[in-house]
């Protein structure tokens, strides 16, 4: 009698991340690492620029998200004082059910076509890295930072993972700089306890560039910050909420430096209200916060959301509403005055 596999319908092998990479161009190589260089100045006190990761919820059409870089890269010299940074989400945590992000499910009909997935995910990154644009992602497992690790400047852990070992392992080993989320159920000290956890060496299971299981032996990330999103008990952007994670983040010897998630939780899962957000908190740095490093924005070519169908819209998401490019434009005007006030600020 066969006690294994009770409840699995298939196991199909995938391609290996030694398949998939080839090896970057100088140039893509370079912006990569200085962009992030550029976050890790940021999160030191060497740089006071404003990080704004923004861009769609997640991706799930290459022409929109090819485009959406491409706004990206056309706005980097009007924002010299911010470091933009696109979201390049292709992997989604649900809820309970739902459809998994891109990566998982590019077809989008529920074929779960992960080798094509993975394909076509990578060159995606690949694209938008190559227009001279920083990619980010939300880590979801073990696994695929063995295919993207090299293609991202910035990366997350959300509000679902941030208490898992798994995660917490994972971010331990990252090449980049992670933003560890609080908790759906408000809590910033068990972020803080990730934050931690990442910057120690770990000893997990993963895999190589062969796509062999492995044991993986890290140095610990020592870039690590909290992202607050708000969660069960409302919004927490305010200055009290940030004063209280300050308080947080210092009594346990860590940076107190804080990105804000101006959508979730924080904008009522609202998207028009990702602005209020904005505006509260351009009004904190302006008034003098040193802890506000950053911002994360939802935006994609046309605003809202719709459902997966067969005649969808072209740059509307399929997951979280967003604002349209008109809408993200007065946001980034609204934090890029903000920063040159708080630099006129410094200096008196």
């Amino acid at each position: 009698m066969d006690l294994i596999d009770k409840n699995i319908e298939e196991i199909t092998e995938l391609v290996t991340p030694s398949s998939i990479i080839k090896k970057l161009d100088n140039k893509t190589m370079e912006t990569i690492n200085i962009y992030r260089q550029d976050i890790i100045n940021v999160l030191n006190n060497r740089d006071n620029r404003l990080v704004v990761i923004v861009g769609p919820c997640s991706i799930h059409d290459v022409s929109v998200a090819l485009e959406y870089a491409n706004f990206i890269k056309e706005n980097k010299e009007k924002y010299k004082n911010l470091i933009l940074v696109m979201r390049t989400y292709l992997a989604k945590p649900r809820t309970t059910i739902g459809w998994k992000g891109y990566l998982y499910d590019p077809d989008l009909n529920e074929t779960n076509d992960l080798n094509l997935g993975i394909i076509k995910s990578r060159f995606i990154l690949e694209e938008i890295a190559k227009k001279g644009v920083a990619c980010s992602m939300e880590h979801l497992d073990n696994f695929t930072p063995q295919y993207f690790d090299d293609l991202l400047s910035w990366s997350a852990i959300g509000a679902r993972s941030v208490e898992s070992q798994i995660h917490r392992e994972l971010s331990s080993g990252v090449s980049c700089p992670v933003g560890m989320k609080n908790t759906t159920s408000s809590d910033v000290t068990i972020a803080a306890q990730a934050i931690i956890s990442a910057s120690k060496p770990h000893v997990f299971l993963g895999c190589n560039k062969d796509g062999k299981i492995s044991k993986v032996k890290t140095k610990g990330n020592k870039n690590c910050h909290i992202i607050l999103r708000g969660g069960n008990k409302g919004p927490n952007y305010s200055e009290e909420d940030i004063s209280e994670t300050e308080n947080i983040l210092r009594n346990l010897s860590l940076n107190d430096k804080i990105m804000i998630d101006c959508s979730h939780a924080n904008s009522n899962k609202d998207y028009k209200q990702q602005i209020n957000v904005v505006n509260s908190v351009a009004e904190q740095i302006c008034n003098g916060n040193q802890s506000i490093f950053g911002v994360m924005i939802e935006s994609n070519i046309k605003e809202g959301k719709q459902n997966i169908s067969d005649n969808m819209t072209y740059g509307v998401s399929i997951t979280d509403s967003c604002v349209d490019l008109v809408g993200t434009i007065e946001m980034l005007d609204i934090l890029s005055l903000c920063v040159s006030k708080k630099r006129k600020f410094d200096q008196i």
